[in-house]
């Protein structure tokens, strides 16, 4: 199988950090904003996620979302610049009986025209903000062993890799 296909992941973890911090709903300047994802936003988030590579439809989207929206462990945030969406983030909060609860980066997506625009780094303030509310301690963000890309950008945004796995699938 080609390491674009294996499911590589690093991970990371963001502990405390002096950068001040937005919350969803800040805008940034006259166009830009964050605020929770609505169920009108399924077409820019299905189009955006297909630009990065992945390939879900509208109506699994759309499934998702409705989902998601109902969730308190869950926010979805969306970028809009002049009232298009241009960028998505989801956070959630995990628990697991091996490790201390803790929330999670598990999606992060900004269209290829608005990237290294400080975009992603907004939402990541916004999903870090949102952690906190939920009395969060740590955030930690999976990013692909291939994705050399958001691997700086994680780090510059005060990260630390904390081990590389693989991740496996079987079909049911």
């Amino acid at each position: 199988m080609p390491l674009t296909e294996r499911h590589l992941c690093f991970m990371y973890r963001k502990y405390g950090t002096s950068r001040a911090h937005g919350s969803a709903g800040v805008t940034r300047g006259s166009k830009m904003k964050i605020r929770r994802a609505k169920a009108e936003d399924v077409t820019a988030i299905a189009a955006i996620s297909r630009e990065f590579g992945y390939e879900p439809t509208e109506e699994e989207v759309a499934v998702s979302l409705h989902d998601l929206l109902s969730r308190s462990d869950h926010v979805v945030l969306v970028a809009e610049d002049d009232g298009t969406v241009i960028a998505w983030g989801h956070g959630r909060i995990n628990r697991h009986i091996e490790i201390a609860r803790h929330a999670e980066l598990v999606g992060l997506v900004v269209t290829r025209a608005s990237r290294s625009q400080g975009i992603g780094s907004e939402i990541v303030r916004a999903v870090e903000q949102w952690a906190r509310e939920q009395g969060e301690r740590s955030l930690r963000v999976r990013s692909s062993v291939v994705r050399e890309r958001a691997h700086k950008f994680y780090l510059r945004e005060g990260y630390t890799e904390l081990k590389q796995q693989k991740t496996f699938a079987k079909a049911l």
